[in-house]
């Protein structure tokens, strides 16, 4: 939806951490959660290849959504 970047940056429904030690993801983890207050159960450990195949997946469904919602307009507007 238009207008939520701020909102869905404070409170996203879920962070991946990938790289580095366990120790620096658990530190940024930290970090996150007291700076903005996120819950604990929004976070993903994981190792760089799941977070590729993570944005990847994410990065497909958002354009899949995007592709329908366009063919939507161009559908309801030939009946005008």
């Amino acid at each position: 939806s238009e207008g939520t970047a701020l909102t869905n940056f404070i409170s996203p429904d879920r962070i991946i951490l990938s790289g580095g030690t366990v120790t620096i993801r658990n530190l940024l983890q930290k970090l996150y959660m007291s700076a903005f207050s996120i819950p604990e159960n929004r976070f993903i450990q994981t190792s760089p290849t799941e977070a590729e195949i993570i944005k990847l997946a994410a990065n497909t469904m958002l354009s899949c959504r995007v592709a329908i919602l366009n063919e939507f307009v161009r559908i309801s507007s030939s009946y005008d």
